[in-house]
């Protein structure tokens, strides 16, 4: 039964699968293989069951991210068709690592650096050349008081697949070069969202260590101290040696004060730590990302967690009503 396949834009669901991927659950997974470039992963004995994935492809996310850059229509048009989706009695499709929380943050990342390209491009689709990291968080609504820190950091990515490998540290120059970021394996602990950064003119790289939350109600202080404790280089994947700076990113989907603090390692990086929250009315981010951060959020609603009972008995401190 295809019935539910009538309103929805196959090649729009392409052009956001191609760049921020889908899950193994998918059950549009073998539409996705025959039409539109997904990758067969599984294929079950009595063939009823097909996994699919989207390999790393920069010349196809490129192209995706050209035309989702070209006009603000034709960037609603593949968030309405991804929303439907999800929000379809059949839910259609399935985020790679199974939370639609980190994949919503992924593309919230990914159109971000889109929209700092067309700024700073000639001609204004050209979305494969390095940004600098200043300019990405500005987009998330993020004005870096210690901008000494981050001057002379730049990141490059365009899409983000979820690897399954023993992780080498010659793997950042590899994702720098293909423009690519990560959805960590499963069971790495503290960490969602991996991305590279490389110093201006010098053959250095370094991470920012992205943690993604969503909770329908506001993170709180002491959860967000916990959150940066587990994202904290000393801890949290990937270990890089002599690594002298890094960005510890938590990435909300509701509400979270922003946050900026710098933290010195003993032995290790200094350490950039901020907060944010998918861009609303009051963000200093652009119209355009507001909108984007809306599309996105409705996305995200249908799988927002309430159990914050377990940060209420840790801390003591009165969340209300869950």
């Amino acid at each position: 039964n295809k019935g539910y396949l009538e309103n929805l834009d196959l090649r729009m669901i392409a052009m956001f699968t191609c760049r921020f991927s889908l899950g193994p659950r998918s059950k549009l997974s073998e539409l996705l293989a025959k039409y539109s470039l997904a990758t067969v992963q599984y294929v079950s004995e009595s063939r009823d069951r097909i996994e699919t994935t989207y390999v790393s492809e920069p010349v196809l996310a490129e192209a995706s991210a050209r035309y989702t850059a070209q006009s603000e229509e034709n960037l609603s048009k593949v968030l309405e068709a991804v929303r439907s989706a999800f929000n379809n009695e059949q839910v259609l499709l399935d985020a790679p690592r199974g939370d639609v929380g980190e994949m919503c943050a992924a593309a919230l990342l990914g159109y971000g650096i889109d929209s700092a390209r067309k700024i700073l491009s000639t001609p204004p689709t050209y979305m494969s050349e390095p940004v600098p990291l200043q300019d990405l968080l500005s987009q998330l609504g993020l004005e870096i008081v210690h901008d000494n820190l981050v001057e002379g950091w730049n990141v490059n990515f365009t899409h983000f697949c979820r690897p399954d490998w023993d992780f080498k540290e010659r793997e950042m120059e590899m994702m720098w070069k293909r423009r690519l970021a990560y959805y960590v394996p499963a069971g790495l602990f503290g960490l969602d969202l991996l991305i590279v950064m490389k110093k201006t003119d010098e053959p250095r790289f370094a991470a920012i260590r992205v943690q993604v939350k969503n909770y329908s109600r506001k993170i709180i202080k002491s959860m967000r101290s916990e959150i940066f404790e587990k994202l904290s280089p000393s801890h949290c994947f990937p270990s890089l040696k002599d690594e002298t700076f890094a960005v510890s990113l938590l990435v909300s989907v509701n509400e979270v004060d922003s946050h900026e603090n710098v933290k010195k390692i003993t032995g290790g990086p200094q350490v950039l730590e901020l907060a944010t929250s998918f861009p609303s009315d009051n963000s200093s981010a652009s119209d355009h990302m507001k909108k984007v951060s809306s599309r996105l959020r409705e996305i995200c609603r249908k799988t927002t967690t309430d159990r914050l009972d377990v940060w209420t008995c840790q801390y003591g401190e009165n969340l209300g009503s869950i």
